[in-house]
Parts: C-alpha cells; structure tokens; sequence
C-alpha cells in the first residue's frame, strides 16, 4: 500500500526530472493516482514516457496500483 509520505518522495523525484518547480497537488483513492497540475503535458513526457516509468515505480511498492490521472488546473492550484 502506498502512503502519502512515499508518494511524496517519488512525486518530488517526478518534478525534479521534469524540471517542475510549482506545487502538485494529488490524492491517492482506490488505486488510482489523481494528479492535479497546470502542465500535464510536462509530467506525461513525450509519447508518455515518464509517465509510464513512474507508473512502473508506483507498482513496485503496491502491486494493485492501477494509473496515474491528470486533471489540468488554472495555474491558481
């Protein structure tokens, strides 16, 4: 199972390689990541690279995790 403090870590892990410096806002339900960012297209990397590797880093610590999603802010968040 994963918990907020390990999402966090890997999360942090994300924006640093994206070169993402603003705050990400996410919550973790029913094995679904739900992630709240105004640059999706950031996170998601070309042809949805990164996203997959971090999909893959999810697995590894909670064999049930299911995908990531994105819902796209205003910049405001």
């Amino acid at each position: 199972m994963l918990y907020d403090k390990k999402i966090q870590e890997i999360i942090r892990q994300w924006k640093q390689e994206c070169g993402i410096t603003h705050t990400i806002l996410f919550r973790y339900t029913g094995n679904v990541l739900k992630i709240c960012t105004d640059k999706p297209g950031i996170m998601i990397g070309f042809h949805g690279s990164t996203v997959y590797k971090y999909t893959e880093i999810f697995k590894s610590y909670d064999k049930n995790f299911e995908k990531i999603e994105f819902i796209e802010t205003n910049g405001i968040a």
